[in-house]
Protein backbone atom coordinates (compact mmCIF):
# COMPACT_ATOMS: atom_id res chain seq x y z
CA UNK A 1 0.00 0.00 0.00
CA UNK A 2 1.31 3.43 -0.94
CA UNK A 3 1.53 6.25 1.61
CA UNK A 4 -1.18 8.89 1.25
CA UNK A 5 -0.44 12.20 -0.41
CA UNK A 6 -1.61 15.75 0.28
CA UNK A 7 -2.75 16.27 -3.31
CA UNK A 8 -6.40 15.83 -2.34
CA UNK A 9 -6.14 18.48 0.38
CA UNK A 10 -4.51 20.97 -2.00
CA UNK A 11 -7.02 20.14 -4.77
CA UNK A 12 -9.96 20.69 -2.42
CA UNK A 13 -8.47 23.94 -1.07
CA UNK A 14 -8.65 25.24 -4.66
CA UNK A 15 -12.23 23.92 -4.96
CA UNK A 16 -11.23 21.68 -7.89
CA UNK A 17 -12.92 18.39 -8.68
CA UNK A 18 -10.80 15.39 -9.59
CA UNK A 19 -12.02 15.82 -13.16
CA UNK A 20 -10.91 19.47 -13.26
CA UNK A 21 -7.47 18.66 -11.85
CA UNK A 22 -7.18 15.83 -14.34
CA UNK A 23 -7.94 18.29 -17.14
CA UNK A 24 -5.23 20.68 -15.87
CA UNK A 25 -2.70 17.84 -15.70
CA UNK A 26 -3.79 16.27 -19.02
CA UNK A 27 -4.54 12.90 -17.40
CA UNK A 28 -7.66 10.88 -16.74
CA UNK A 29 -9.74 11.29 -13.58
CA UNK A 30 -8.71 7.79 -12.48
CA UNK A 31 -5.08 8.98 -12.47
CA UNK A 32 -6.01 11.68 -9.94
CA UNK A 33 -7.69 9.07 -7.78
CA UNK A 34 -4.54 6.92 -7.86
CA UNK A 35 -2.29 9.92 -7.12
CA UNK A 36 -4.44 10.91 -4.15
CA UNK A 37 -4.24 7.32 -2.89
CA UNK A 38 -0.44 7.46 -2.93
CA UNK A 39 0.74 6.41 -6.39
CA UNK A 40 3.50 8.65 -7.69
CA UNK A 41 2.65 10.10 -11.11
CA UNK A 42 4.85 10.36 -14.16
CA UNK A 43 7.56 13.07 -14.07
CA UNK A 44 5.66 15.46 -16.36
CA UNK A 45 2.63 15.24 -14.05
CA UNK A 46 4.85 15.84 -10.99
CA UNK A 47 6.24 18.95 -12.66
CA UNK A 48 2.74 20.15 -13.52
CA UNK A 49 1.67 19.63 -9.91
CA UNK A 50 4.53 21.89 -8.82
CA UNK A 51 3.30 24.56 -11.22
CA UNK A 52 -0.26 24.27 -9.89
CA UNK A 53 0.64 23.88 -6.21
CA UNK A 54 3.90 25.75 -5.55
CA UNK A 55 4.12 24.39 -2.00
CA UNK A 56 6.49 21.80 -3.47
CA UNK A 57 6.80 18.06 -3.60
CA UNK A 58 7.59 17.86 0.12
CA UNK A 59 4.11 19.21 0.86
CA UNK A 60 2.35 17.17 -1.83
CA UNK A 61 4.07 13.83 -1.19
CA UNK A 62 5.50 14.01 2.35
CA UNK A 63 5.91 10.27 2.95
CA UNK A 64 7.46 9.64 -0.45
CA UNK A 65 9.83 12.57 -0.03
CA UNK A 66 10.90 11.39 3.43
CA UNK A 67 11.71 7.92 2.09
CA UNK A 68 13.65 9.35 -0.86
CA UNK A 69 15.57 11.71 1.44
CA UNK A 70 16.53 8.88 3.79
CA UNK A 71 17.71 6.68 0.91
CA UNK A 72 19.68 9.53 -0.65
CA UNK A 73 21.38 10.43 2.65
CA UNK A 74 22.35 6.77 3.12
CA UNK A 75 23.93 6.67 -0.34
CA UNK A 76 25.68 10.00 0.30
CA UNK A 77 27.13 8.63 3.56
CA UNK A 78 28.37 5.53 1.71
CA UNK A 79 30.07 7.65 -0.95
CA UNK A 80 31.58 9.87 1.75
CA UNK A 81 33.08 6.79 3.47
CA UNK A 82 34.59 5.62 0.18
CA UNK A 83 36.17 9.05 -0.30
CA UNK A 84 37.52 9.31 3.27
CA UNK A 85 40.92 7.80 2.48
CA UNK A 86 41.55 10.03 -0.53
CA UNK A 87 43.48 13.27 0.01
CA UNK A 88 43.19 14.89 -3.42
CA UNK A 89 41.40 18.21 -3.87
CA UNK A 90 38.51 16.77 -5.89
CA UNK A 91 37.72 14.21 -3.18
CA UNK A 92 37.88 16.91 -0.50
CA UNK A 93 35.39 19.02 -2.50
CA UNK A 94 33.10 16.05 -2.94
CA UNK A 95 33.19 15.30 0.80
CA UNK A 96 32.39 18.95 1.59
CA UNK A 97 29.47 18.90 -0.84
CA UNK A 98 28.20 15.62 0.64
CA UNK A 99 28.45 17.12 4.15
CA UNK A 100 26.35 20.08 3.01
CA UNK A 101 23.83 17.74 1.40
CA UNK A 102 23.42 15.67 4.55
CA UNK A 103 23.11 18.78 6.73
CA UNK A 104 20.47 20.25 4.40
CA UNK A 105 18.41 17.08 4.05
CA UNK A 106 18.67 15.59 7.53
CA UNK A 107 16.18 17.16 9.95
CA UNK A 108 17.40 18.18 13.38
CA UNK A 109 16.19 16.00 16.25
CA UNK A 110 13.15 17.38 18.06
Amino acid sequence: MNPPTSVRRFRKSCRLSQYELAELLDVGQSSISRIEAGTLPEPNVLLSLIVLFPQGLEALFPSHMQAVAEDTVTRAANLHRRLDGKRDRASARKRAWLDELVARVTPLPA
